[in-house]
């Protein structure tokens, strides 16, 4: 592709995720508040924690109204931005915790157990708690292997093994 070619990309990407839209030419953040906290979230693991104030200034309001609450609902699901509690509280000062629906790291663990704790069971349950089984056991190896790896770099008394250098060059 050539430099000319950048804006003719298509209004919508090729995956699933927010829509893609004008650059605001700042590193490549969109223009668009809710896409940029959308694409921050995805690059810091899928997750983050945010409280009421700041979303109610993302959306250029100045209290959290329960119209207030809905719009930012809407931003964040029109966004694939999820949040816990699954419904925002209208208190200014409370926590949330948002995460990337579409990402594959932990925020999209997060929203596998979200919807089968939210949603009735159905035809899509067993392959659900099957992801999800199968999403766990993968961080569960992953953590075990580095629990393995910082024993393994202890001493008998449990104290860090210090590199004195011999037998490297």
């Amino acid at each position: 592709m050539n430099i000319s070619d950048q804006n003719n990309l298509p209004d919508q990407p090729a995956v699933p995720g927010p829509p893609v839209g004008p650059i605001d030419g700042r590193f490549g953040v969109p223009a668009d508040p809710w896409a940029a906290l959308a694409l921050g979230i995805s690059f810091t693991g899928g997750f983050r924690l945010s409280d009421i104030e700041q979303l109610v200034r993302t959306a250029g309001a100045q209290r959290a109204g329960s119209r207030v609450i809905e719009g930012i609902e809407q931003h964040l699901a029109d966004n694939l931005v999820g949040h816990l509690p699954g419904r925002l509280p209208t208190d200014s000062t409370c926590k949330v915790l948002l995460y990337s629906k579409n990402a594959p790291n932990i925020g999209y663990v997060l929203s596998v157990i979200h919807a089968l704790a939210t949603e009735d069971a159905n035809e899509d349950t067993n392959a659900r708690v099957h992801q999800l089984e199968s999403m766990l056991r993968g961080i569960t190896q992953v953590s075990q292997a580095q629990h393995m790896a910082v024993a393994a770099m202890r001493t008998a008394d449990g104290a860090p093994r210090v590199s004195t250098g011999a037998g490297q060059r």
